[in-house]
């Protein structure tokens, strides 16, 4: 009775109200990874052909373990092989990646309702019971971020016996990804959690769309509920901070998260990055932001400044020529002429006009200068 005591004290039992409830941590990032490199199909489900290598590079999994969680991805009705591989072509396996809309239906037409987690996640069934409400505490959802809170099992009915199912779609609890990793994306590369807020908060931190499509690109193991809580953590810390200054943490971050020592890739961009967002590092951060603004806006306006003189210089220049004598103009055209003559050989067999036109330049080019210099 004892065992059978501590063993129920470690187990959290819980209605699968969302799909990510029924993943562990290396089963998401797979799945996540799968969806947003595959192609869309017509039903709202999505194809992939890649082999074991290709999905590990996506997801910094091994071949091992990304072969593993195939297979629970595809007993958990979340995947299915459409198409065998090809090993003459090197052509992997071809993948139906089922959306979340289509894989909660799928599941509770299965009987996939319930879920225990303690190092893994295992759907259940309840036996001994014809109602599982009565056994098992309703459940609340927090919708906006994925989170849920369990309310423990109702010991005082005495007669409700936990069943793993016994369908294809069994999840064997032990794998080698979930061991000292929490049942969410959100922990750290040590296994701890990140802070979270109060689900109350929630609504005041919108997600950039900006954001989430730059995350996918540039981390494809992310899903959006993480970006939305690396979102919320960083405005938690800083409620002024950009979708680019969080971007530019995570992208000094990507190459410790991918260097292959970080167990939990996403859980450390997730508890690394918020804390850009805190104290001297974040204002040091500003200052030298700010600093490099005004430094490219000086730049910038010396530039223009430097860019009206000398249109300025060009036009009284054209005006100076317009407004030339007969004599100084003569005087002028023979100090160019000579010079020109002898110091371009094709000079000589140039016609009468193109010599002129190019006299005139030289010309135009001398009085510029003299207003160039008067001006600066």
């Amino acid at each position: 009775m004892g065992v059978e005591h501590a063993t129920h004290k470690r187990e959290r039992i819980f209605r699968a109200t969302l799909v990510q409830h029924g993943h562990s941590p290396a089963e998401q990032i797979l799945y996540q990874a799968m969806w947003n490199h595959g192609s869309s199909l017509s039903d709202g489900s999505r194809q992939i052909t890649a082999g074991y290598r290709e999905l590990g590079y996506m997801t910094n999994l091994n071949d091992k373990t990304v072969k593993y969680n195939l297979q629970r991805l595809e007993r958990k009705l979340a995947i299915r092989v459409t198409a065998a591989e090809h090993t003459a072509t090197r052509t992997g396996r071809t993948y139906q990646v089922f959306s979340y809309e289509q894989i909660l239906p799928r599941r509770n037409q299965a009987g996939m309702v319930w879920v225990r987690k303690t190092k893994g996640v295992e759907f259940i069934s309840i036996a001994g019971s014809q109602h599982p409400s009565s056994v098992i505490a309703p459940t609340v959802v927090a919708s906006t971020s994925g989170r849920t809170r369990e309310a423990p099992l109702d010991r005082s009915q005495g007669a409700a016996t936990i069943v793993p199912l016994n369908t294809p779609e069994t999840v064997d609890t032990t794998t080698t990804e979930s061991g000292g990793l929490h049942t969410t994306q959100l922990g750290s590369s040590l296994g701890n959690k990140a802070p979270q807020p109060s689900s109350s908060s929630l609504p005041t931190f919108v997600t950039p769309l900006d954001l989430v499509k730059a995350m996918s690109r540039m981390f494809p193991a992310i899903d959006q509920l993480a970006v939305q809580t690396l979102w919320r953590e960083c405005r938690s810390r800083a409620a002024d901070c950009t979708a680019d200054e969080v971007l530019f943490f995570v992208e000094d971050k990507l190459p410790i998260a991918r260097n292959g020592k970080i167990q939990n890739p996403v859980g450390f961009i997730l508890t690394s990055v918020p804390r850009c967002f805190e104290g001297h590092t974040f204002a040091s951060f500003r200052e030298a932001k700010a600093r490099a603004t005004r430094e490219r806006e000086e730049a910038e306006r010396k530039r223009k400044q430097q860019e009206q003189v000398v249109a300025e210089a060009c036009r009284q220049a054209e005006e100076k020529f317009a407004s030339l004598s007969e004599n100084e103009y003569d005087a002028l055209y023979e100090r160019f002429r000579a010079p020109l003559l002898t110091g371009s050989p094709a000079a000589k067999h140039w016609d009468k006009q193109t010599l002129e036109a190019a006299i005139k330049r030289h010309i135009l080019q001398e009085l510029q200068e003299r207003e160039l210099s008067r001006l600066l």
